[in-house]
């Protein structure tokens, strides 16, 4: 968990800070374990008046459970706001027969709880939690922002530990995506094989087409390209809400 100096130290650099949160404790307890020392991080950041962002990782296990992770938010002042990560298949989650990415329709009904009840509790806060996703799709109509994917700009690295270079984090230690090391990098555009798209021929009759973020290269990679994309129906969804005023 922060202690107090190292939050301190963030706040005089005026850092981002993100909190990985999986749902109301007794779900992100199910899923990760341990939610008391996040929720310690999170108290002191609320005590000392720092923001700081929630990121969920959405699966089978929490897709329902959005709402009351709203909820459960509103209780902590200086949350700013709240991303969705789709479940990657990677990791300890590749080998947890458990862990499994949401079923669309699900999926749909857990934003759409999400989205109510975050208007309820912004109703009732003196700044909003808003809804990384929403943002971005809003601000992709306003031509304000580019696509979210650092990785295909070639505007993200991971370093490992060794010195070895992969695109992001999320695509560390992946075969085919490694890109030299610090001392010897391997230099091509955002270290991306030609054979991975984050696009398909069916984007141009979608009603999102034109403001869609994209999908993430990682999702892409590890659950695989062929099933219906978790990310189109969450875009969707948040494109629908947005049309009808909702969010």
């Amino acid at each position: 968990a922060m202690d107090r100096s190292f939050a301190e130290i963030c706040a005089g650099y005026d850092a981002r800070i993100g909190i990985s949160l999986d749902g109301p404790p007794h779900i992100h307890n199910r899923i990760r374990g341990d939610c008391e020392q996040t929720l310690r991080t999170m108290r002191l950041l609320s005590d000392m008046g720092i923001l700081f962002q929630v990121t969920t990782v959405v699966s089978s296990m929490n897709v329902l459970h959005l709402g009351a992770l709203a909820v459960f938010l509103s209780a902590f002042p200086s949350v700013t706001g709240i991303g969705l990560d789709i479940l990657v298949k990677k990791g300890r989650a590749r080998g947890n027969q458990a862990a499994m990415p949401p079923e669309p329709d699900k999926l749909r009904q857990g934003i759409w709880e999400l989205i109510k009840t975050l208007n309820l509790v912004n109703a009732r806060r003196p700044f909003p939690i808003l809804l990384r996703e929403a943002e971005l799709i809003k601000n992709m109509a306003d031509k304000k922002t580019k696509p979210f994917c650092n990785a295909i700009s070639g505007k993200s690295l991971a370093v490992m530990p060794d010195g070895r270079l992969f695109p992001c984090a999320q695509l560390a230690n992946t075969p085919g995506f490694y890109m030299g090391t610090v001392e010897k990098p391997v230099i091509r555009k955002a270290g991306l094989p030609n054979k991975f798209f984050l696009k398909s021929d069916d984007c141009q009759a979608c009603p999102v087409y034109g403001h869609c973020p994209g999908e993430c290269l990682s999702r892409v990679y590890h659950n695989g390209s062929k099933r219906a994309s978790l990310a189109c129906v969450m875009y969707q969804t948040l494109w629908e809400s947005i049309n009808k005023r909702q969010i």
